[in-house]
């Protein structure tokens, strides 16, 4: 049984402000909740990119863009 964090792995989110994670910047609001956000793979992504949530790290989001 999935917890509630572990229910958001493969949903969407929207980028709020600049993921970077070299300047270890960014979050993304996911079910009207603004949460800390890195790249899963390093590639910056832009604000307003729509993601995707592949896993959580503590309370970071690791989101890939779709």
């Amino acid at each position: 049984m999935k917890t509630n964090v572990e229910s958001l792995v493969g949903r969407t989110a929207r980028v709020t402000s600049r993921i970077d994670n070299d300047l270890a910047t960014g979050t993304a609001v996911v079910n009207g909740q603004e949460w800390t956000a890195r790249s899963a793979d390093g590639t910056p992504i832009a604000e307003g990119a729509m993601v995707e949530i592949k896993e959580i790290k503590g309370v970071k989001l690791m989101v890939a863009e779709k």
